[in-house]
């Protein structure tokens, strides 16, 4: 499918399609599964930021083959109706010690970086021995108060809102195997 029509009746067009995902998540994968194992890294704990990241964190904790991975979740709302207010609390923690580990932090999208921060800080005072960031998209177009180490895609057009393969319009198309792409006001 090429675009979908949205309940305000606005288009959003196929963006990046699930095929390019996944060969980015695999070459993403094969890299740090390189890197964290040259650095003896026995185990990886890789925490997804919910609900956005949810199909990012299950396809890249699958893609993982030479080190065992501890899968953990945590929430936190930084999101009024559709757009970004700032203000962010948790919702939920994660269930896992992290303390003396390595962490991998996953979120769908970077715009201006607080929510990776917020949480990357929170995930320090728990001690982590290493926090590695990734998302899958990041918007270059925003100044980020925190850059993730690694973004599949970037977005180079503010004016655009990302659905799909997590991420929402009106709380609807998570469920959307490809990404999507709509026009903003």
């Amino acid at each position: 499918m090429s675009y979908i029509h949205l309940p305000d009746g606005k288009l959003a067009h196929l963006f990046i399609d699930n095929k390019q995902i996944t060969a980015s998540i695999n070459e993403f994968v094969n890299n740090l599964e390189r890197e964290l194992i040259t650095n003896n890294t026995n185990k990886l704990f890789i925490i997804g930021i919910l609900t956005g990241a949810i199909y990012f964190t299950i396809d890249v904790a699958s893609a993982f083959s030479k080190i065992p991975i501890v899968l953990d979740f945590i929430q936190v709302s930084s999101y009024g109706n559709s757009f970004t207010s700032g203000n962010i609390k948790f919702i939920k923690d994660i269930n896992h010690n992290i303390k003396d580990q390595v962490v991998l932090l996953l979120d769908d999208i970077v715009a201006t970086g607080k929510t990776l921060y917020f949480v990357t800080e929170h995930l320090q005072n728990k001690g982590a021995k290493q926090i590695i960031t990734a998302t899958l998209l990041a918007n270059i177009t925003k100044d980020n108060v925190y850059k993730p180490d690694f973004s599949l895609f970037t977005i180079d057009n503010e004016n655009i809102w990302i659905i799909g393969y997590g991420l929402d319009y009106m709380d609807m198309y998570r469920n959307l195997k490809d990404l999507y792409a709509t026009q903003v006001e």
